[in-house]
Formats: structure tokens, sequence, C-alpha cells
């Protein structure tokens, strides 16, 4: 595992890149990307072990943040869709340029599923789409949001009777909404208010597709369905329950949904026995 700093010196971009065994590695490899904030905090571990997973399947994996998130540079003002479409295209760069694959795969949990999917859209050479619980519709993320922050704050406020849910411009960002302890400035508000991506988005060079959906419900088909219509390959959907990844509110409360990583392996893997290891 190697890790590095890579893109604007103003405000960097992390990467965390894993090789695959020596003598393994095809011409596919797979850019990783975290979901945000509280979610983000919680699936550290889960996503590193999900990326050792497959490249132990051959794939050089590379794990991203993106401007304004975990250790990259940035800040809440410089968060925003598409300056984040542009970071998955700059990481897209960086892994070729380390590892030299010639296709890729843009795999994301929740916010990184929907990055993944902005990623992809309209762009030669994405060989396969894992979108883990994607968010496509910002409006609805936002609310949630809003509720399991109030959730969080009825659950503590036993333990600090000052916890609140911040009026805007008040939280400790000063941004104009904040939930869970990430703030939202103004870019950013805009971009998740306007987002709507369940009729999915125009695809190029039919990338095959895997969309999992944690929920106690298959919400997440009709998606998957229209993602058929969009320019995608072959699209499967897997609906495997987990309650545990819907807990997000609370923050002691790390988990990793082995079920959804032996899932996403097994996809990547099925196709990789067929590939023939670079020269």
């Amino acid at each position: 595992m190697k890790q590095f700093f890579f893109g604007p010196s103003e405000t960097p971009l992390l990467g965390t890149l894993h090789a695959p065994p020596a003598g393994s590695a095809g011409r596919v490899g797979v850019l990783l990307l975290y979901p945000f904030g509280n979610e983000y905090l919680r699936q550290l571990r889960a996503f590193k072990f999900l990326a050792e997973g497959i490249a132990g399947k051959g794939f050089p994996v590379l794990r991203l943040e993106v401007t304004g998130t975990g250790d990259a540079g940035g800040d809440d003002e410089d968060m925003g869709f598409e300056r984040w479409r542009q970071d998955v295209a700059a990481g897209l760069a960086e892994l070729q340029a380390r590892t030299g694959v010639e296709r890729f795969v843009l795999a994301g949990r929740r916010l990184g599923a929907t990055l993944a999917l902005l990623g992809a859209e309209g762009r030669e050479g994405v060989d396969r789409l894992v979108l883990w619980d994607p968010i496509l519709h910002g409006p609805s993320w936002l609310e949630q949001l809003r509720r399991d922050h109030e959730e969080f704050v009825t659950m503590y406020r036993g333990v600090d009777g000052n916890l609140v849910m911040p009026a805007p411009g008040t939280g400790p960002s000063h941004a104009p909404f904040e939930a869970l302890g990430q703030g939202f400035a103004e870019r950013l508000l805009a971009d998740a208010r306007a987002l709507d991506l369940r009729r999915g988005v125009e695809l190029a060079g039919s990338p095959r597709v895997l969309v999992l959906d944690s929920g106690p419900e298959p919400t997440l088909e009709p998606f998957a369905e229209a993602l058929r219509g969009c320019g995608a390959g072959e699209v499967e959907f897997h609906h495997l329950p987990d309650s545990s990844a819907r807990d997000v509110v609370n923050p002691l409360r790390v988990y990793v949904p082995a079920k959804m990583n032996r899932a996403i392996q097994a996809w990547l893997a099925r196709d990789r026995e067929q590939e023939q290891p670079a020269a």
C-alpha cells in the first residue's frame, strides 16, 4: 500500500494505491470512491479491506479522497459536483500513470457511487461500474441527513443538553446547511438540491454495471432498469439487506459489510478470470 498526494498544489488530492500480487496485474484498474461526511469516517476500515480484496484478484486499486474530504486539500467552499467530477478524471489519469492500466472500473458507495456515475458519464475507457447504494436524488438525501441529525440529537441529548440542529450559518462550519458534523457550503448545497440521477446518465462504451442495494426494500431496482436504456451493457442488480449499513447516527459504530465486499470482489473476479495479465 502506498499513499501520496497529487494534483493541484493548493488543493492536493490524496490517493492510496493497492498493488496486486506480483505478476497478476491485468489491464483494468479500479478507482474506489468513498462515501461522504459521517459515512466516510465509518467506512474507512471497510474500504481498506475492500481495496485489499480487489487487489488480491489482480486489479490495481486507487482509493481516492476528493477535494475537501478526508485528508485531501480544500475546504467546504471548494466542494461541488463539477469539481469532484474533475477529481475523478484526475484520479483515473493518476491510476493509469502509476500502473499502466488501459481501462477502468469506477466503484463507490453512497456519494462515492454518485461520483462514480457522474465520472463515467460520456467517458470512454470505463469498463465497469460498481454503484453501491448510490445517492440519486439530492433533496431526499438532504432531508434524510436532517432526520438523521435530529435522531442523533435526541439520542445524545441526555449526555449533552446543548445538542441542537444548527440554524443556517450558526454551526461550527458556519455553512448554510450542516448535519452530523458535515457542513454544506453554498455551492455543494445548490448542487445537492439540483441532483437527480434516478433516470441514469448517458454512458459510453457499454460498461457493465453492478448496482448494490443494502436497504430493507429493493428501491434501487428501477434505477438499475433505467441504466439499461442509457448505454450500459450488462446491468446486474443485487438486493442484499444490511441494517448496519443504514445506522448512520451512531458515531461509534464502525462496521465492515463483509457480504457486500464479497459480492463486489466476486463480480469483478468473474470477468478478471477471462483476462490475460498485462505484459
